[in-house]
């Protein structure tokens, strides 16, 4: 059994240099030639309703729900290219190209760090909570003020930190926690964070 890892590089160009030292393709301007939903809003209005079933008839405290888009293009795109344009959107989100079959890849980016680990260090960065951030930074302090003193918003981060903590704990020495969520601002929202922190056990 192979075990899974993730490199997270300063230099996002020698990342990609290195997974792939081929020539980086010249950039084809390229535009959307048809979009449409994969999930329809029937079906997410459906899951709606079947996570509201889940929360009065089994223990379930957390739902996540989500929705797919067909994208069509007008050219055929290259993944490196496209994570290439996620990284310059967002440079501090871990974006990735991973190659999962023929020359089909799975490509994307996220703001939040779910495991890295380093010798005996390890590091969780859970988001859990969030609002638009929009231009106006008088708009976004109100944002901020009320994501800190949602009591929903709070709620739902602290699930998430409690869920990763406790299954980080059993393989821990000493663990560390945020005491309180801060803000973690991306170019389009702005989450609650916290920081977990861990030494895992020798042997």
């Amino acid at each position: 059994k192979q075990h899974s890892s993730l490199k997270v590089y300063v230099n996002h160009s020698k990342a990609l240099r290195e997974q792939h030292p081929f020539s980086m393709p010249n950039p084809v301007t390229s535009r959307v030639e048809h979009k449409s939903r994969i999930t329809t809003e029937t079906q997410f209005k459906n899951g709606v309703n079947k996570a509201l079933t889940a929360f009065e008839t089994q223990e379930v405290k957390k739902v996540v729900l989500s929705q797919s888009l067909d994208v069509t293009f007008s050219h055929k795109q290259s993944p490196l290219l496209l994570a290439e344009k996620l990284i310059n959107n967002n440079p501090d989100a871990f974006t990735f190209a991973i190659p999962v079959s023929g020359e089909e890849y799975l490509v994307g980016a996220s703001p939040e760090l779910l495991l890295a680990r380093d010798a005996l260090s390890i590091k969780s960065n859970p988001l859990a909570g969030s609002a638009k951030r929009t231009s106006d930074n008088h708009e976004n302090l109100n944002y901020i003020n009320d994501l800190l003193h949602s009591k929903k918003d709070n709620y739902e981060h602290r699930i998430v930190v409690d869920y990763v903590s406790s299954h980080l704990a059993p393989y821990c020495s000493s663990l560390e926690i945020s005491e309180s969520p801060y803000i973690l601002k991306t170019p389009t929202m702005l989450h609650l964070s916290s920081l977990i922190k861990g030494r895992l056990r020798q042997g």
